[in-house]
């Protein structure tokens, strides 16, 4: 099963089984709109990842349903699942992370990716050299970098409309300028 990790549940909150999460998306909005998630079990130490979603067998996850999930601050929400009403249902499930089929993610605009739609992708000069393959992306003020590798070398990549020419998700393929970093960048 391929499923795209969400979120991470770090502690319970109240008697009545609500759970904390700390959510891995820019917003609350796609899971404030689930009906379910899948559960990894805390037993579950290594887990395969490839280009961003975590590979695992079924029989390591649990389908809950959702009745609520409400924005917390920042980047957490509180989360009660059906079947978890009391803080002794939740204590288990505390250090688990939340997982759902990227098929459930809502399509975004033209033009706009998911994270776990670049990673993986092969990057290549206009004039069709190639660079890298995209094995990671971080977070600056400005705009998301993506971190392109080839033979041990590293070539940051801006996703800013100057950097990155087009993205051909269904090529596997994203053809990009060399361009400076914002020194905002980490």
């Amino acid at each position: 099963m391929r499923l795209l990790e969400v979120g991470k549940i770090t502690k319970t909150r109240g008697l009545k089984g609500t759970l904390k999460v700390a959510s891995f998306l820019t917003g609350n909005a796609v899971l404030s709109s689930l009906g379910e998630l899948f559960i990894l079990s805390l037993s579950v130490k290594n887990h395969n990842r490839v280009n961003g979603l975590v590979i695992v067998e079924p029989s390591v996850t649990r389908l809950f349903t959702i009745k609520k999930a409400s924005p917390h601050s920042g980047s957490t929400f509180y989360l009660d699942l059906m079947n978890v009403d009391t803080v002794e249902e939740a204590m288990p499930l505390v250090g688990c992370h939340l997982l759902i089929p990227p098929e459930w993610l809502p399509p975004l605009p033209t033009g706009e990716y998911y994270w776990h739609e670049i990673v993986g992708l092969r990057a290549l000069s206009p004039s069709g050299d190639y660079m890298g393959i995209i094995t990671d992306i971080f977070s600056t003020k400005s705009n998301d970098v993506y971190i392109c590798r080839n033979e041990g070398q590293e070539t940051l990549l801006p996703a800013t409309e100057d950097c990155i020419v087009s993205v051909d998700i269904a090529l596997g393929v994203m053809v990009a300028n060399y361009c400076e970093v914002a020194e905002d960048a980490p």
